[in-house]
């Protein structure tokens, strides 16, 4: 069993956060860990140019205290789409992420996540789409393996694939090497405490966030109606060892120093003022 106490804090962040301010403010709050998310293609391209420029950036932001400790691989547009069922949309996919990867690998990072569908896969191509979603994951991960990159995948909601334990355990149980993400809001069919107890020994890593039970919000802990002292204690009871990441919407406003101060209320139990009503 682990301690929570040992999970260092973490933020999910954006090519335009990759900026000296930021970080700064990102490091001045007491967080010193991020996953730079790219979560659209070309958010990877352009004058970001992740594949040329991440060592670099990845060196400047450690200089500023903030260590770029996992890269979310792109989900958008609609051809970036490891279960589709044109083949050619799949092999695309399988190029373009075992790229990115390349590059992470080239900066030193270790995680790279990435989600194995995108969202509304129709429940009559459900079972071939969870096939074809493996042979890209498959061929994704070996790539990855040869890298020195450990590939995590998310469980996702809604009709995404990956949305129950036993979705999940296809890939984990079948794919070796392959880990998961455990995000905190994702999951519509199943409480987070059970889920966490059906996938615990694959989770290395989060994403943090409340919800409503209903779809995924990505508020701040407290927020919503997660039960956070049973997910933290069924995290520990699967000894959980990573970090703490929060995944936030950023139209939300929340402040590093507001989600510093989450961090410390739910892994230290610091008690902190706030003029937002909580849940709990």
């Amino acid at each position: 069993m682990t301690d929570r106490r040992t999970w260092p804090a973490a933020l999910s962040i954006h090519p335009a956060d990759m900026i000296p301010r930021k970080l700064s403010e990102l490091s001045e709050a007491g967080i010193h860990q991020a996953e730079l998310s790219m979560p659209v293609r070309e958010d990877a391209f352009g004058d970001f140019d992740f594949p040329r420029r991440f060592p670099e950036l990845r060196k400047n932001a450690r200089e500023l205290g903030v260590d770029i400790s996992s890269v979310h691989l792109p989900y958008c547009p609609w051809d970036v789409s490891p279960e589709d069922p044109d083949a050619d949309i799949r092999e695309k996919t399988v190029t373009l992420q075992c790229g990115l990867i390349s590059a992470a690998a080239e900066a030193g990072v270790d995680k790279c996540i990435m989600h194995p569908s995108k969202d509304g896969c129709p429940d009559s191509e459900r079972e071939d789409r969870l096939k074809w979603s493996m042979e890209s994951v498959w061929k994704i991960n070996g790539h990855a393996k040869r890298c020195g990159v450990t590939l995590c995948l998310e469980n996702l909601p809604r009709k995404c694939l990956g949305r129950t334990p036993g979705e999940m355990l296809m890939y984990l149980e079948n794919i070796p090497g392959l880990r998961m993400v455990m995000d905190l809001n994702h999951s519509l069919l199943q409480d987070n405490v059970s889920f966490i107890h059906e996938v615990g020994k694959w989770i290395v890593s989060l994403h943090v966030s409340d919800y409503d039970l209903i779809d995924e919000k990505h508020m701040l802990p407290g927020y919503g109606k997660n039960d956070w002292d049973s997910i933290l204690k069924a995290l520990e009871e699967e000894d959980y060892g990573g970090r703490f990441l929060y995944e936030l919407r950023s139209d939300y406003g929340y402040t590093y120093k507001e989600i510093a101060a989450n961090y410390r209320r739910y892994i230290f139990g610091e008690k902190i003022n706030t003029d937002k009503k909580e849940r709990r």
